[in-house]
């Protein structure tokens, strides 16, 4: 669950998440860029973090070697899986509801 944060906008206390396309700053600069990691506990094998922000998309893998000794090929399947999804997430159809 996100934490919501009433400083940026775009956020409320009654949002679980925030969604604003305005840059970020910390103690008066600018963020241009992110990276957060999925926590690693117990027996989780397979962490994937996935971040948009500034216009890029920022992707995190980590693994428990004894599950899967070869993380590299999880990481090179990920650009061209994304640009699969992008392209086809740009077909659908706009503005109709449900």
């Amino acid at each position: 669950m996100d934490t919501p944060s009433p400083t940026l906008p775009g956020c409320g206390t009654q949002n679980m998440h925030c969604v604003t396309r305005e840059p970020i700053y910390l103690c008066g600069s600018r963020v241009t860029q992110c990276m957060f990691w999925v926590p690693q506990s117990g027996n989780v094998g397979l962490g994937v973090s996935i971040l948009s922000y500034g216009g890029g998309v920022q992707f995190g893998v980590i693994t428990d070697t004894q599950l899967c000794p070869e993380p590299q090929k999880i990481i090179d399947a990920f650009a061209p899986e994304f640009a699969a999804l992008s392209t086809l997430t740009l077909m659908l159809p706009w503005g109709e509801e449900d």
